[in-house]
């Protein structure tokens, strides 16, 4: 930290994702003036480079405006490529997706109604190599992995394939009309495929399954 207390993020490059062009370059005037770190912002990430190819220390992807389906997608299709510290911006505390979001790559989450001042803290900690995620919502982490482990064991080869390629489906962020269509059933039938499935999953919601099938059937 220099004299003036300012955190010192000379040298480190953060790239800042998000739709909107003034919030981006609000975020990135502020670090510049209170980290000096250098700062390049992108407002729609279906027009990233190569994320392999950039020169990147710390990515923020303000996720404000996607739903849990959308983020898992976007991380699942690029994790291979990930080699810098990305963190979630204006995340909603309601999600709950901390757990598969760590297990893709996710290092930290800056959450709706944080204050900016956290950012050049929290930029600091992912660049070092450290994590910046709340310890209750580590330690909540560590429970429903330790639940996972448990449900798997008992739930394993319990599922129907019907059962298995639904919940696939519900974890790619797919409608019950929409995996109708793909299996040319009837929304009944996927109904009747998910009561069956959540019973043997302990699941008592969609997003419930959709971890569950994420951490099992993958």
């Amino acid at each position: 930290m220099s004299a003036e207390g300012k955190i010192d993020l000379k040298g480190i490059k953060v790239s800042i994702i998000g739709s909107l062009s003034l919030k981006q370059s609000l975020v990135s005037y502020f670090l510049r003036e209170n980290g000096e770190c250098e700062c390049v912002t992108w407002e729609d990430i279906s027009t990233l480079p190569d994320l392999s190819s950039q020169d990147i220390d710390v990515v923020l992807w303000d996720v404000h405006a996607l739903s849990p389906p959308e983020i898992i997608r976007w991380l699942k299709r690029y994790e291979n490529d990930i080699n810098f510290a990305l963190a979630l911006l204006d995340i909603s505390p309601k999600f709950g997706m901390e757990p598969m979001a760590l297990r893709l790559k996710v290092r930290g989450f800056f959450y709706e109604g944080d204050p900016i001042t956290l950012l050049p803290k929290g930029i600091s900690q992912l660049h070092k190599g450290h994590l910046w995620v709340p310890r209750e919502v580590l330690e909540k982490c560590l429970m429903e992995e330790t639940d996972e482990e448990a449900l798997y064991a008992k739930s394993n080869n319990s599922l129907t394939m019907r059962q298995e390629e639904v919940l696939r489906l519900i974890l790619e962020g797919y409608r019950n009309t929409d995996i109708a269509d793909i299996l040319q059933v009837s929304t009944n039938t996927v109904k009747a495929h998910l009561y069956q499935a959540y019973k043997k999953i302990n699941a008592n919601s969609r997003w419930q399954a959709a971890k569950w099938a994420e951490s099992n059937l993958i």
